[in-house]
C-alpha cells in the first residue's frame, strides 16, 4: 500500500464538488465523500488501476484517471511515485479535461 496524499488543487476540487452536491442533496454529498475515501482507499492498494488515457499532457505526464466508485462523472487524476499516490485533480467528465489539467 501507498499513502494517497491530496494536493491543494485536489482539496479546493473535492471541496467544491461536495458544496456543489450538497446545496441539492446533503445526504449525496456525503454520500460523495465515503465514495471519495473508498476510491482513495482502493487507489493505494492498487495504484495502476487508474487509466492513462490523458498521461501524455505535458504538464501532468503520466497522469492516470479514476472515476469515483458511485459517482463515474467525477473523475479522480493522480500520479503515482515511488512511495506515494498524489491526487492532484477531481474534475467533472463534462469539463474539457486536457484544458483543465493544464490550467
Amino acid at each position: 500500500m501507498k499513502p494517497v496524499r491530496i494536493t491543494p488543487r485536489a482539496d479546493r476540487d473535492i471541496d467544491a464538488c461536495f458544496s456543489w452536491i450538497k446545496k441539492d442533496n446533503p445526504a449525496a454529498a456525503l454520500r460523495f465523500l465515503d465514495a471519495m475515501d473508498l476510491t482513495c482507499t482502493n487507489l493505494s492498494e492498487m495504484p495502476r488501476k487508474g487509466s492513462t488515457r490523458y498521461s501524455e499532457i505535458a504538464l501532468v505526464h503520466g497522469v492516470r484517471v479514476l472515476p469515483v466508485r458511485g459517482f463515474e462523472n467525477h473523475l479522480l487524476f493522480y500520479m503515482e511515485h515511488e512511495a506515494t499516490v498524489d491526487i492532484i485533480r477531481l474534475l467533472h467528465s463534462a469539463r474539457d479535461i486536457p484544458e483543465a489539467l493544464q490550467g
